[in-house]
């Protein structure tokens, strides 16, 4: 080996051939047996380009609509390389790859040789590659923007119903959120998904089902709930389908036994406030019209009956103030 400012040559010896490189201001040149090496040659099983000036090429080479690249030393290298800011694939006959490429179970998708990440419609399907091979499907977020990508191929658009969880896709990649009427159907959309079960929105409560569509009316959650025509959650007491309920301060059906205020009220087992004679364990009580549990002495359909203090009825007993009842409780 021997050098100067700018110039190093190496010399060495195979069984049949002298190679002599010389690297000046960067640039590889060889000689071979004394001549200077042109086009492709194969030194210890590395394959080079020369140029006309006897220079190795280095980087991209195009020749006869073939494509070969050359790393800085001039050799030549295949598959995927970085050129710049784009990823070519390299094969050793030079072919300029187009279309889909699959590698393994990985697939790329190649224009002129380069490889092409993003959203691309191919053959009438759409794809989404990345720059690791993965074609993405569902839901998608490229920068700024999403893309909704199924399996087969289809890209969609609008409301997308996607098992538990729905989106809203606009043409241009933009994502709604908040409340959407669609088909007169209202979807509650977050950043992410439709958010399934309650949403509290203005210090309201709505209920969304498993597809994003807000409820309206009964929705059983572990208890049961009302929601009105706009699909807020009602509390307390509600006047539906011509019977009275009881929602407590959480939303939830009340059944059984109520103290609201000064009176006992009975909730049968749908929720619905009972009114005249009602049993409850093999006792008798009785609700006004107003559903509230009567004491004392109550004249009802032209007889008297007296209930204590409980609301219970007496029957065949002596009233506290000293009157008899009969088996029925009718004041005899």
């Amino acid at each position: 080996t021997t050098s100067s400012d700018s110039t190093t040559t190496t010399t060495t010896t195979s069984a049949t051939k002298k190679y002599e490189w010389t690297t000046k201001d960067g640039r590889n040149y060889l000689k071979v047996d004394g001549k200077a090496a042109s086009g492709w040659t194969t030194v210890d099983g590395k394959k080079y380009f020369f140029l006309a000036d006897g220079s190795a090429k280095v980087g991209i080479l195009d020749e006869g609509g073939k494509r070969f690249y050359f790393d800085a030393e001039g050799v030549q290298k295949l598959n995927w390389q970085k050129v710049g800011d784009k990823y070519y694939y390299f094969k050793e006959d030079g072919t300029i790859l187009k279309g889909i490429f699959t590698v393994g179970d990985k697939k790329y998708y190649l224009e002129d040789g380069v490889q092409v990440v993003g959203l691309k419609k191919v053959e009438n399907k759409w794809y989404f590659f990345t720059e690791d091979g993965k074609n993405k499907t569902g839901l998608i977020k490229d920068g700024e923007k999403y893309y909704y990508v199924t399996p087969e191929g289809e890209r969609k658009t609008g409301l997308i119903e996607d098992g538990k969880k729905v989106y809203y896709i606009n043409e241009d990649g933009t994502r709604k959120t908040g409340s959407v009427v669609v088909n007169g159907k209202t979807y509650q959309l977050s950043d992410d998904n439709v958010e399934a079960g309650w949403n509290k929105i203005d210090g309201k409560w709505y209920y969304y089902n498993a597809a994003g569509v807000m409820q309206k009316g009964w929705v059983l959650d572990g208890s049961w709930y009302y929601l009105d025509n706009d699909g807020v959650m009602q509390t307390f007491w509600q006047f539906v389908g011509g019977k009275w309920y009881y929602l407590n301060g959480s939303g939830a059906m009340q059944k059984g036994w109520l103290l609201d205020g000064r009176n006992w009220y009975f909730l049968n087992e749908s929720g619905a406030m009972e009114t005249g004679w009602v049993q409850v364990g093999g006792t008798w009580y009785f609700m006004n019209n107003s559903g509230a549990m009567q004491t004392g002495w109550q004249q009802i359909g032209g007889k008297w009956y007296y209930f204590n203090t409980s609301g219970a009825l007496l029957t065949n007993t002596t009233t506290p103030d000293g009157y008899t009842v009969n088996a029925n409780g009718e004041w005899v």
